[in-house]
């Protein structure tokens, strides 16, 4: 995907010898690859802006750029499977994460908002990663997200399959972080 890929990016070669050297060390190597929010640099190509939620770039939170994938759209199904199924082939960890962060601009586009209006956005939300999850098995890989939209919207909590393994973060240390026993009294397995 040269359309997209900064100039720094690892080649395949790369990520074979990184891969590689991992294992020599004992590390594990897990593709992460956003799959919703922090599309700015796939998005802003004109190949795929048709796949965002909004048509626009925009800036929210300081100099954050506001940029997703619409979760609604076949086609941006079609291209996280194409994208999954290159990296999977080059890394051979059993878990890949989708990332699936600060998408602030879910539910925005009119077929999002027609999905939110009967499921909310959480519902929205736990569709669309129940979908890459389905891709990913496929490709025999577990899927890891991360914990922000569904503590921001936990009616897509229950849905989703119990092997999708949450990564729980917050902005700030806190004294306590009762998100992991959420998810785990749900049966999800948590990293922290």
């Amino acid at each position: 995907y040269p359309h997209f890929a900064a100039s720094y990016s690892l080649t395949h070669q790369d990520i074979k010898r990184l891969v590689q050297m991992g294992l020599g060390y004992g590390i594990e190597i897990i593709p992460c690859f956003q799959s919703l929010g922090h599309a700015t640099n796939i998005l802003k190509c004109k190949e795929y802006r048709h796949l965002g939620e909004t048509e626009e770039v925009k800036e929210v939170m300081g100099s954050l750029p506001l940029s997703q994938f619409c979760p609604s759209k076949k086609e941006t199904l079609q291209f996280r499977a194409d994208i999954y199924g290159e990296l999977s082939g080059l890394f051979p960890s059993s878990y890949f994460h989708i990332c699936g962060d600060e998408s602030f601009a879910l539910g925005t586009c009119p077929e999002c908002k027609e999905i939110v209006a009967r499921k909310g956005k959480g519902g929205l939300y736990a569709d669309y990663v129940i979908k890459l999850h389905d891709i990913l098995s496929g490709l025999g890989k577990q899927t890891l997200v991360w914990s922000d939209m569904l503590l921001c919207h936990p009616e897509g909590i229950d849905p989703l399959p119990r092997d999708v393994i949450i990564v729980d973060w917050h902005y700030g240390a806190q004294k306590e972080y009762p998100s992991i026993n959420l998810f785990r009294n749900k049966g999800f397995r948590v990293i922290t």
